[in-house]
């Protein structure tokens, strides 16, 4: 006769493990392993021209200083900020048509450009610099080809006029010095949310000139 100690082993030992078992079989599937972030997009360099989220670059003048790496760090971070932007694609689409020409800014508060008939200019420093240039001077490019009149705009220069005789900013503001600055530094500051002179900062522009800022908001799209 077989030991019923060896009989029984078996089962028993089945049952032991069969709560182990249930739990492997039902138990919430771990999360599958996160993938890496998708790579930040990288410029392209093709000759005297970087491109970086469709917009391009004319680099000659930069081409061969030791700050050229620097720099072309402050094209993308000024990129990025225009992207960052509520501008609709469209209009992105429309600056994107424009070859902006870089050079470097000199001094410690360098860096600025224009806008002309030759195209869109820029003057960047080689360090972090969180200040709208690149949306500033698109900003002018805006005002110029897609408003009705383009710097005659009756709706900004009526806006221009009563930022000038209200005494709501400060008379020597630059802003003030012409209906292109007032319509690009405003444009651009309400855009991003902030400046490094008048107007500031979004909440200003809509504190001081709320009618403003709600066309703003209509019209720069």
């Amino acid at each position: 006769m077989r030991n019923p100690s060896l009989f029984f082993s078996r089962p028993r030992t089945v049952l032991l493990l069969l709560p182990a078992i249930l739990n492997l079989c039902f138990a919430p599937s771990s999360p599958a392993q996160t993938a890496d972030p998708a790579p930040a997009v990288q410029g392209q360099e093709k000759g005297k021209t970087f491109s970086y989220r469709g917009y391009r670059f004319d680099i000659q003048e930069i081409e061969a200083i030791p700050e050229k790496p620097a720099l072309l760090a402050a094209i993308q971070q000024q990129t990025d900020l225009v992207e960052s932007t509520p501008l609709t694609e469209p209009t992105k689409q429309f600056l994107r048509g424009f070859t902006v020409h870089v050079s470097v800014g000199e001094g410690e508060h360098g860096g600025g450009g224009h806008f002309g008939q030759k195209g869109v200019f820029v003057s960047l420093r080689p360090q972090q610099d969180n200040r709208p240039i690149l949306l500033h001077e698109f900003m002018h490019a805006f005002q110029n080809d897609r408003l009705p009149k383009g710097r005659q705009n009756p709706d900004v220069l009526r806006f221009y006029e009563r930022a000038k005789t209200a005494d709501l900013w400060p008379p020597q503001a630059y802003m003030l010095k012409n209906v292109g600055e007032f319509f690009a530094m405003t444009a651009s500051t309400y855009l991003c949310g902030h400046a490094d002179r008048p107007p500031f900062n979004r909440a200003n522009i809509e504190q001081k000139q709320p009618r403003y800022a709600e066309w703003l908001a209509s019209n720069v799209r």
